[in-house]
């Protein structure tokens, strides 16, 4: 947590999370919530959390480990959902459990991350994103909508001390009156 307690001192909106399913404890993995918890208490610079599950690939050192399970996805979500309250921003990348939309959403996400119809998930390019029409249809059917952000969320977006007085205008410019993307 070094690095995200230095974000935190420099006011730089921050984006953690973890990967499941590498070998770690449950016990480990709900430290680390509690972690992410009480640093965003402290400084309010964690914009967000995205939950993984981890996937084995040829060529990477775990190549042989078995893929993180859906319901340990979905557990492990629910928990964060819990541990870190209604406020957090919680993600888990859609494209790695296309399947399974809104079980996600029940468990506890409100944001699919950084979908993109141009770029390859550089993580996992074996797994394309959905299209943004797909992700548009799963979440209204879910009761949710889909918006477009910006690299901020809307509240550091307009919140106090988080973007420069240099990049101000620029933010101001691409932020509509609620911090969503123009």
């Amino acid at each position: 947590m070094r690095l995200e307690r230095a974000a935190g001192d420099l006011r730089f909106p921050f984006t953690t999370g973890l990967l499941i399913g590498i070998g770690e404890t449950l016990e480990e993995r709900v430290d680390t919530l509690f972690s992410i918890r009480e640093l965003q208490a402290e400084q309010g610079h964690i914009q967000e959390v995205i939950i993984q599950n981890f996937r084995a690939k040829p060529g990477i050192p775990m190549r042989d480990w078995p893929d993180a399970g859906h319901e340990d996805l979905l557990r492990t979500i629910a928990v964060a959902r819990l541990v870190l309250g209604p406020r957090m921003n919680l993600q888990a990348p859609p494209n790695l459990t296309p399947a399974q939309y809104p079980e996600l959403l029940a468990a506890g996400i409100n944001d699919w991350g950084g979908v993109s119809p141009v770029t390859p998930d550089h993580i996992n390019p074996e797994a394309p994103w959905p299209g943004i029409d797909v992700l548009a249809q799963r979440s209204a059917a879910a009761g949710h909508t889909l918006r477009e952000r910006l690299t901020l969320y809307p509240e550091y977006v307009r919140g106090a001390g988080f973007v420069p007085t240099h990049l101000r205008d620029a933010v101001d410019r691409l932020a509509s009156a609620d911090g969503y993307a123009v």
